[in-house]
């Protein structure tokens, strides 16, 4: 059992730093600067792959949010 808590929390202290680099080079982002897939996985020594899943996992939250917002505005 302390096996997957130690896993657990390797797993969500990469996550946490992975957030703070993304958050990083936000505030240091320049107006109208883009990041390309490569670029920011190189920063948070992660795979350009892997950089497009978060992506589009966060999009689909984003998504599933904003139709839940709207489905809510709808019942009312």
């Amino acid at each position: 059992m302390k096996k997957k808590q130690n896993h657990m929390t390797t797993g969500l202290d990469r996550q946490h730093l992975t957030n703070i680099r993304l958050r990083e080079m936000v505030i240091k982002k320049q107006p109208m600067e883009t990041y390309s897939y490569q670029a920011i996985a190189d920063f948070c020594s992660l795979t350009k792959e892997r950089v497009r899943q978060i992506e589009n996992q966060a999009l689909k939250k984003l998504r599933q949010q904003e139709n839940t917002q709207l489905w809510k505005e709808l019942s009312y």
